[in-house]
């Protein structure tokens, strides 16, 4: 307990080592039951901001404070200033109006702290994804179908370890035919960049084929994309022959072809090659068929689905028998078709007329 004024250093004792000074101001003489005034005050002795500073004045004796500036709280039998942060070199008071009721010594006792706290902040983010997805619309059996993914992040923070993965529908395979997985690995995707991969794969059969893929990255992000869907079509050719049974020697031996396209996409490149019989001679052609070697060539472009075309060409011979001709069709994407027809060739009939004369009769005389 100090009489009078008195000097303390917090923590050390030593004010070159100290963070805070208390200082204790007392008159040095009052009168019994008159009010007076003491003060503390506080001085931080550093170039940085003490925080929560707290004086405490613990206990008194023969001392019944009235009043502060600024107003104390209790705390157990003694009084807490709670004084915040107090910045380098900053000085406060705290001034107490007391009565002293007894003669002789009036005194008290008071510590003060600070308590620093060491804060730190992170940046917190949420990274997000959003997966869309392209696919050629209609394809043949034998076109590339193409198929697009664009993922983005349009979240805070970079994904990290974003997969694109998807799992195509029977009847769809990747480009090598060895597999219906795709998986794309992206890595490290920034806040609101995205990245683009284009993948190829082919149908084995026709139908309409929809299909969804998926993204994820670590922390359970995961994406789904929009539904794309892709018509695959394939032509489908068949061939039919028509000719006369049987012909005469001397007369065109005629043969017709009829192609259609029963499949479920266009049949382009449309080719009949039909053969020319060996022992005969070309003689025309419909279509504008042209007649080259041992054969007779129509080009008949694009045949749509469920049409027909037909071909005829003629050719002669000058021997009886049996005179075959075959025809194949071939179009882009379609599997290629035959067929034949025979016409037997016959010599025309003829007839002998023989006149014979028999001698006249005579008459008698």
């Amino acid at each position: 307990m100090a009489t009078g004024n008195a000097v303390m250093y917090y923590p050390s004792g030593e004010r070159s080592t100290s963070q805070l000074m208390i200082e204790q101001i007392m008159p040095r003489e009052v009168v019994r039951g008159a009010e007076y005034q003491y003060q503390y005050r506080v001085t931080n002795l550093t170039s940085a901001t003490l925080q929560n500073v707290v004086v405490n004045q613990l206990s008194s004796s023969n001392i019944e404070p009235r009043s502060s500036n600024p107003q104390g709280a209790a705390s157990g039998s003694g009084i807490m200033w709670a004084l915040g942060d107090m910045g380098a070199g900053e000085a406060r008071t705290i001034a107490i109006n007391a009565v002293s009721t007894s003669t002789g010594s009036a005194g008290n006792c008071v510590t003060v702290s600070f308590n620093n706290s060491l804060c730190a902040t992170t940046n917190v983010v949420e990274p997000a994804l959003r997966l869309v997805k392209e696919a050629t619309s209609q394809a043949t059996t034998c076109d590339p179908i193409v198929m697009r993914f664009t993922v983005s992040n349009p979240g805070s923070g970079a994904a990290s370890n974003v997969v694109i993965r998807d799992t195509l529908p029977e009847g769809l395979v990747t480009a090598d035919g060895n597999s219906r997985n795709i998986e794309l690995p992206i890595g490290t995707l920034a806040a609101g960049a995205s990245e683009t991969r284009e993948v190829r794969v082919r149908a084995t059969g026709t139908g309409t084929f929809p299909n969804v893929a998926t993204a994820s990255a670590d922390g359970g992000l995961t994406a789904e994309s929009n539904r794309t869907s892709t018509v695959v079509t394939k032509p489908a050719l068949t061939i039919a022959a028509n000719c006369n049974e049987t012909q005469f020697l001397g007369r065109n031996i005629c043969f017709e072809y009829t192609v259609t396209n029963t499949g479920s996409a266009p049949a382009t490149n449309t080719i009949v090659t039909a053969s020319i019989p060996s022992g005969t001679t070309f003689v025309e052609a419909s279509q504008g068929g042209t007649a080259s070697g041992t054969a007779v060539t129509f080009n008949l472009g694009t045949i749509a689905p469920n049409a027909s075309a037909t071909v005829r060409y003629c050719v002669r011979t000058a021997t009886v028998g049996t005179v075959r001709s075959q025809a194949s069709v071939n179009a882009g994407c379609a599997d290629a078709a035959t067929a034949d027809c025979s016409t037997e060739m016959r010599g025309i009939p003829a007839l002998l007329l023989e006149v014979v004369d028999g001698p006249d009769p005579v008459e008698v005389g």
